[in-house]
């Protein structure tokens, strides 16, 4: 290297955590979509020639059918090589399929008509940033001009990472809902996400295994619901649905329960940490907490939702 040669700058270290989102659900697999199907296939043989002839009017009263409730899974990914290979956060049930639902919607797809139709309906959604204490606290950082580069890393959105209809579709947090760095700092999964965006939300599901029931206390349960209900503030009828998988029940069964977690009569343990903890005389005191099994999901949230006005925990700042 000559005297009047430079190194070249290392790029800005790539953030420890990002959040990843995957279409787990198309909506197409449930009971209506499927009594749909067969009453077209013997109504019409899976043909209909005479389609195109139909008014436009007609046509698109017809492609609305596709306008199927979907489920959208995200989880924040901690890309920190540990050594240890991480169970997958993503949903198992049968409506994840190979291959999976695609990540674009079907009317988006068909033609000039029907993408029409969809983009009043779906629109690209959930920038994300990484929170400041996570880029801040990077060992890489230390010199005046590196923590200009953090602080332009911090402020930094992603692109929107997938199509959403606000209306229709759920949005399924999975994985760790409190990430937390090497040095103690953590910052709620709901965070990450912009919150006039998180605000539109209007159905919302919970992996029952994302609250670490059996590892962590009731207070950090407690802890992490209340920055899902705080993020996502207009969900409809203010209630969260959370999922339960097989070996929630086992856990549960094992820590002493006396009854399945999914059971109408029994206690719901996790509307129970809520009474318990939460204080506040706001309108999140109403939160309700549904526990569900998880291969239910798509069913739950095909079905029809009643127009609200005013919600339970509806509340601004």
């Amino acid at each position: 290297m000559t005297p009047s040669s430079s190194p070249t700058p290392s790029p800005p270290p790539r953030p420890r955590f990002r959040l990843e989102f995957r279409t787990i659900s198309d909506g197409q697999d449930t009971a209506r979509a499927q009594a749909l199907t067969r009453a077209g296939h013997h109504a019409h043989h899976s043909t209909f020639p005479q389609f195109p002839l139909l008014p436009p009017e007609l046509r698109l009263k017809i492609w609305e059918y596709l306008l199927a409730p979907r489920i959208v899974a995200v989880a924040c990914i901690d890309d920190d090589d540990d050594g240890e290979e991480p169970l997958s956060p993503w949903p198992s049930f049968p409506a994840l399929q190979v291959p999976p639902p695609s990540a674009v919607p079907a009317l988006l797809l068909v033609n000039h008509e029907t993408r029409e139709l969809a983009r009043q309906c779906y629109e690209p959604a959930f920038a994300w940033k990484v929170p400041y204490v996570f880029v801040a606290n990077s060992p890489s950082h230390g010199s005046a001009t590196s923590m200009t580069t953090t602080a332009a890393a911090a402020a930094t959105w992603s692109r929107p990472r997938v199509w959403f209809d606000y209306e229709r579709d759920a949005l399924y947090l999975v994985g760790e809902l409190e990430p937390c760095d090497s040095y103690g700092f953590n910052s709620a999964m709901a965070y990450f996400l912009r919150r006039e965006e998180a605000l539109r939300v209007r159905r919302l599901a919970v992996a029952f295994g994302a609250l670490r029931y059996g590892e962590a206390g009731s207070q950090h349960i407690f802890g992490a619901l209340f920055h899902v209900v705080d993020r996502f503030a207009h969900i409809e009828g203010g209630r969260v649905l959370v999922a339960v998988v097989p070996r929630d029940e086992f856990t549960h069964l094992h820590l002493g329960g006396e009854w399945p977690l999914v059971r109408p009569e029994a206690d719901n343990v996790v509307q129970n940490i809520w009474k318990d903890w939460y204080r506040g005389t706001s309108a999140l005191a109403n939160a309700q907490f549904e526990l569900v099994p998880e291969s239910d999901l798509p069913e739950l949230i095909a079905r029809p939702t009643r127009s609200a006005t005013t919600r339970p925990w509806q509340y601004s700042h």
